[in-house]
């Protein structure tokens, strides 16, 4: 929404890089029209409350409102980390955004600078949990987009960064450096 453009605008003008972690984002709200108590705590969340609230839809959601509210054709120079969403969701979100806009369905705020399956190669990094396969995404998206990630000693993260790299198995050595260094260090401007 403009009304939190200057916001953005110090974001993009500073070079700040923006992370989205996994978190409460409201979504209980949702619940109760599926007959889900909208108070209930975390702790005391069912298995449909837990996919509702803080799986794929928080993040496709987010994504895609980025993307058509045209947050990077308004704000060129902002770069996105997502963790702790995983993967499961990023080829089917990029072929939807993609679909929608060769429908001809306009951004709100202005033309995308690009088809978005391009903006999001540009202006987004994802960190796949480590018993994802990396295939389904890189097929998609390419290989500059995944970075390792690890919120060792959190649930999905891992001790040792090598188990992860034995886990690419079968992908070409430019591509698992990308994953396990290059790709994150472009986005933090490390390198």
């Amino acid at each position: 929404d403009p009304e939190f453009d200057p916001f953005w605008a110090r974001i993009n003008k500073a070079g700040v890089r923006v992370a989205i972690h996994l978190g409460g984002g409201g979504y209980q709200k949702y619940g109760a029209d599926w007959g889900e108590d909208p108070d209930a705590k975390y702790s005391e969340y069912n298995a449909y409350q837990w996919i509702a609230y803080w799986s794929d839809r928080p993040i496709m959601e987010t994504v895609a409102a980025a993307m058509f509210h045209n947050l990077f054709g308004r704000f060129p120079n902002i770069k996105v980390l997502i963790a702790e969403f995983g993967t499961p969701w990023l080829p089917y979100l990029v072929r939807k955004m993609d679909h929608a806009a060769l429908l001809g369905r306009p951004a709100k705020y202005g033309k995308l600078p690009a088809r978005p399956s391009r903006v999001f190669k540009e202006h987004f990094v994802v960190a796949p949990f480590p018993e994802e396969n990396v295939h389904r995404p890189l097929d998609v998206v390419g290989p500059d987009v995944l970075v390792f990630g690890s919120d060792f000693p959190h649930a999905e993260g891992l001790p040792d960064p090598v188990q992860y790299a034995s886990q690419l198995k079968g992908l070409d050595d430019t591509t698992v450096r990308k994953i396990m260094r290059d790709n994150l260090a472009r986005f933090l401007e490390l390198d």
